[in-house]
C-alpha cells in the first residue's frame, strides 16, 4: 500500500534539496578573482587582511561555559536527527558537562565536524498560495539540540571577535548584540525623514535576492574567512562544517530519504545566519552613492537628492556596482520582487509613487529602468514584518495590524472554552498584545489622531470579545485601574511604555543611532533641557522620533540613564499611576 505522507516528504526533500539547481552562476575562478581583488583594492577592507595584530582561533571550551549553555537550551526544542531531547541535557547538565566538554574539544582539535549532527529535518509550513504547489512552503529546519549548543558557544566567540575589531559594517543589523528589526526600520525611516525635513526627495530600493542563504558559495566564504584573518584551522573546521550535509523531510510520521546539500549556509542552525552576514559584510563597502540599510539578505538602497532624475541616475549607477558584486558572490537578485518607493518632500506631491521614470519625464512613468528589466515604484511595501508607505504616516501599518488582532482575537475566542478565566489575561497579552508593540518605537511617533483611536478601538474590542469584559467606557485611570486586576496595561500607556525603555535602552547600550550624526547633541550651557532640540522645517521632522524622543529626554528620562538600569527604570514606570502620569504630561509633544 502506499504510504502517501512518505511519498510526499521525498518530493519536498528534492524539492528543498535542489532548488537552486536552475539558477546559473558565473565561473567559480572569476568570482576568486572579483573577491580577491575586492578586498585587496578597498582601503577599508584591506586593514582587516594586512593586520597581523588580530586573528581568530577558538581556544579549548571550559566545562563551566559549556554547563551553562546546557541550561540555557531550549526545553521543547526538536530532537533532530540525534534522537536527544534537550529536555534531558538541561536536566543532566551538570553531569553531561566534563564528557560533551571534551567532546566539544575534539572537533576543535581534530577540526573534523560530526556527519550525524549535520543533517538537518524539515517540516515544511504553508505560506499562502496553491497548496499543491511545493514553492508556497517554508522550509523550517531542525538541528540536534548538541550541535545548536556546539555552534552557538562558536558564535558567541567569533562575533566578540568581529565586533571588537569592528570588522561588521554597521548597515547590517541582523544577529548583532543590541540591534533588531525594530533599530533597522528606525534607523532607516529616520535617515529618510533627516533628508525628507531638509528638503530633499529620497527613493528606496527594495532588493529581493533569490534564495541568498541557500546559494552562498562555500569556496568563496572560506576565502572570505581568511581576509577577516580566521585561522587557517579555524577555516578548516568550518569547510568540515559545510560538507556533506543533508536534509529529511518529515510529514506527520513519516521520515524520507536523506538528500545532499552542497551549497549554502544551513537554515536554521546558529552559526549559519553568522557566516552569511560574514559572507554578505564586503557589499557594504562598494564605493556607492547609495546609503544601505540591511538585516540580513533585506536589502534597502536609499538615495536623496533635489532633482528626481539625478536621484534615478545615481540609482542606476549604483545598481550596475551592485549586480556585479552579487554576481561575483553568486547571489542573484529577484528582479520580479524588487520594488521602489519615491517619498517626495513637496506639500503638494499627493503620490508620488505613481507616475515615475527618470529617463526622461516624471509625470508619464512608472519604473526605473535597469538591463531591460523595470524596477516597480509602489505605494507601500512589507519590510521586516513593517508595512511601510510613501508618506511615512504608517497608516496602512495600523490597518493591518488590526486586522491580525480580530483574527487572532476570533481564532482565540472560538477556542475559549478550553482555558480557564485565569489563564485568559495571559493568552492575550502573548498573543495579542505584541502585535500592537512589534517595532512600535519606529512607527508610534509617526501616526496621527486617527490611527491610534482605531488602534484602540481594536484593543477595547479585542478585550471584550476574548475577556469578556467592556472597557469602551473608561477612560484614563479608571481604565488603567479596571485592567490592572488582570495585569494588562491599556494600550495606549503600554505603547508608551515601550516606547520609553526602548529610548532608554539605546542610550544605555550606547547604540549607533545615539552616537551618530550628532542625533542627540548636550547642550553646552546651563539650561533646564540637557539635549539641544532638534529645528525642523516640516512635519517630517516635527514627528520624528528624533524630536519626540529628544523632548522626553528632557522631560525625565535623562535623569534616569546615569543611576539606573533597564529593569529598575522599567519599574520606576510601572510604580502606581507613574504610567498614566508621566504619559498625560507628554502626549503634548506628539500633538503640539
Amino acid at each position: 500500500m502506499l504510504n502517501t505522507d512518505l511519498h510526499l516528504a521525498n518530493a519536498f526533500c528534492n524539492y528543498f534539496a535542489t532548488i537552486t539547481n536552475s539558477f546559473k552562476f558565473i565561473k567559480l575562478q572569476n568570482c576568486h578573482n572579483y573577491v580577491k581583488n575586492f578586498f585587496q583594492s578597498n582601503p577599508r577592507l584591506n586593514i582587516f587582511t594586512k593586520n597581523k595584530n588580530i586573528g581568530f582561533n577558538l581556544p579549548d571550551f571550559n566545562v563551566d561555559e559549556v554547563i551553562k549553555g546546557l541550561k540555557a537550551l531550549t526545553s521543547n526544542s526538536g530532537k533532530g536527527e540525534s534522537g536527544i531531547e534537550s529536555s534531558i541535557l538541561i536536566e543532566a547538565a551538570e553531569a553531561l558537562g566534563k564528557p560533551i566538554t571534551q567532546l566539544f574539544n575534539l572537533i576543535l582539535k581534530s577540526g573534523i565536524y560530526p556527519d550525524e549532527w549535520k543533517c538537518a529535518h524539515i517540516t515544511p509550513i504553508f505560506k499562502g498560495g496553491k497548496k499543491s504547489d511545493l514553492g508556497n512552503y517554508r522550509p523550517i529546519s531542525i538541528l540536534s539540540p548538541i550541535s545548536k549548543l556546539f555552534e552557538s558557544l562558536i558564535s558567541a566567540k567569533i562575533m566578540d571577535y568581529l565586533e571588537s575589531n569592528f570588522m561588521l559594517h554597521e548597515a547590517q543589523f541582523a544577529y548583532r548584540k543590541k540591534t533588531s528589526t525594530e533599530h533597522a526600520v528606525l534607523t532607516m525611516t529616520e535617515e529618510w525623514r533627516k533628508k525628507l525635513d531638509l528638503g530633499l526627495d529620497v527613493i528606496a530600493l527594495f532588493l529581493d535576492l533569490s534564495k541568498a542563504f541557500d546559494t552562498v558559495d562555500h569556496e568563496i566564504l572560506l576565502e572570505k574567512l581568511a581576509y577577516y584573518n580566521f585561522h587557517q584551522k579555524f577555516i578548516l573546521l568550518i569547510k568540515s562544517y559545510l560538507q556533506n550535509r543533508s536534509i529529511k523531510v518529515k510529514i506527520n510520521d513519516s521520515l524520507s530519504e536523506s538528500f545532499p546539500i552542497n551549497v549554502g549556509v544551513p537554515q536554521g542552525s546558529v552559526l549559519g545566519p553568522l557566516l552569511f552576514i560574514i559572507y554578505f559584510n564586503d557589499f557594504n563597502f562598494l564605493q556607492t552613492k547609495s546609503m544601505n540599510f540591511l538585516y540580513a539578505d533585506d536589502t534597502t538602497m536609499s538615495c536623496f537628492g533635489h532633482h528626481i532624475d539625478l536621484i534615478t541616475k545615481e540609482i542606476e549607477n549604483d545598481l550596475i556596482l551592485v549586480e556585479e558584486w552579487l554576481e561575483n558572490n553568486r547571489l542573484l537578485i529577484n528582479w520580479k520582487k524588487t520594488q521602489a518607493m519615491h517619498f517626495s518632500s513637496s506639500p503638494r506631491s499627493k503620490n508620488i509613487a505613481l507616475n515615475i521614470d527618470f529617463n526622461i519625464n516624471i509625470k508619464h512613468h512608472k519604473f526605473i529602468s535597469f538591463k531591460k528589466k523595470s524596477i516597480k515604484f509602489v505605494k507601500t511595501f512589507k519590510l521586516l514584518g513593517i508595512i511601510i508607505d510613501n508618506r511615512l504616516n504608517f497608516e496602512d501599518q495600523v490597518i493591518s495590524i488590526c486586522k491580525k488582532v480580530n483574527s487572532l482575537t476570533c481564532l482565540l475566542t472560538k477556542g475559549s472554552y478550553l482555558f480557564t478565566n485565569k489563564i485568559k489575561p495571559t493568552l492575550f497579552k502573548l498573543f495579542i498584545m505584541n502585535r500592537f508593540e512589534y517595532c512600535g518605537s519606529a512607527w508610534l511617533h509617526s501616526v496621527n489622531e486617527q490611527c491610534l483611536d482605531r488602534l484602540e478601538k481594536c484593543f477595547a474590542k479585542s478585550i471584550l470579545r476574548f475577556l469578556k469584559v467592556n472597557i469602551f467606557s473608561l477612560t484614563g485611570k479608571d481604565e488603567f485601574i479596571f485592567l490592572s486586576k488582570f495585569n494588562i496595561i491599556p494600550l495606549k500607556y503600554r505603547l508608551f511604555f515601550h516606547f520609553c525603555t526602548f529610548l532608554f535602552n539605546l542610550f544605555k547600550n550606547n547604540n549607533i543611532f545615539t552616537t551618530k550624526d550628532n542625533n542627540y547633541k548636550k547642550n553646552q550651557c546651563i539650561t533646564r533641557n540637557i539635549y539641544s532640540e532638534k529645528h525642523f522645517k516640516t512635519n517630517y521632522g516635527k514627528y520624528s522620533f528624533l524630536t519626540i524622543s529628544t523632548k522626553l529626554l528632557n522631560s525625565f528620562i535623562s535623569k534616569h540613564l546615569e543611576k539606573e538600569n533597564l529593569f529598575s527604570f522599567k519599574k520606576y514606570l510601572r510604580d502606581g499611576y507613574k504610567l498614566v502620569d508621566l504619559f498625560n504630561d507628554s502626549v503634548r509633544f506628539w500633538t503640539e
